[in-house]
């Protein structure tokens, strides 16, 4: 598996390991290449915290709720991780 420092473009995004979405900064999208892969706009990690919490919390069911997390794990590691420990109370019976 390649670190950031040797990912571009396609493997930074398609690394759940690596990829932060939205919340990559200008600067890291022209490093990484990832001009044109991503929505102009960036977004505060935090913005995005409470976007995917709002959004888990959208759902009807547990059994929703658990594939939004796994889809979030397999595309996003930190959201993921970050969801998980600090809504831990919410989040942990689902896992």
């Amino acid at each position: 598996m390649k670190d950031l420092k040797q990912a571009s473009g396609f493997d930074v995004l398609f690394n759940p390991a690596l990829n932060k979405g939205t919340a990559f900064t200008v600067a890291e999208r022209e490093r990484y290449k990832l001009r044109g892969l991503l929505p102009p706009g960036v977004s505060d990690p935090d913005v995005q915290l409470d976007r995917a919490l709002q959004n888990m919390q959208r759902k009807h069911y547990d059994i929703e709720r658990y594939i939004f997390l796994s889809a979030l794990q397999s595309r996003n590691e930190r959201l993921y991780y970050r969801l998980i420990l600090e809504n831990i109370q919410e989040v942990m019976p689902l896992i």
